[in-house]
């Protein structure tokens, strides 16, 4: 799985709407993984996007989906449906500086 441009645009405009700089978090891929790592705290979150192509019954046409699986210090993955419920999940791990 790729870091894409617009994820990373996304939650580093998070952080910093919450205070957090760049420079206070590592980012690892790790198995197709995005860690990000509170250096400070040591607490990670992860996520992953999972990509699939289905025929559609109907139309017979394929159709592309995204789901991602979003863990918060390690726990089991939590799947959401939308990015935007990443990024949530991801200001609700920052919480307030």
């Amino acid at each position: 799985m790729k870091f894409l441009q617009t994820h990373r645009k996304d939650l580093l405009l998070i952080m910093a709407d919450l205070g957090y700089s760049a420079e206070h978090f590592e980012y690892v891929k790790r198995k197709g993984r995005i860690h990000i790592i509170d250096n400070e705290a040591e607490r990670s979150f992860s996520y992953f996007r999972r990509k699939a192509t289905q025929l559609h019954p109907e139309t017979k046409q394929w159709v592309e989906s995204e789901t991602f699986e979003v863990s918060i210090d390690g726990d089991k993955p939590v799947i959401v449906n939308l990015w935007d419920e990443v990024c949530d999940a991801f200001k609700e791990w920052l919480g307030p500086l």
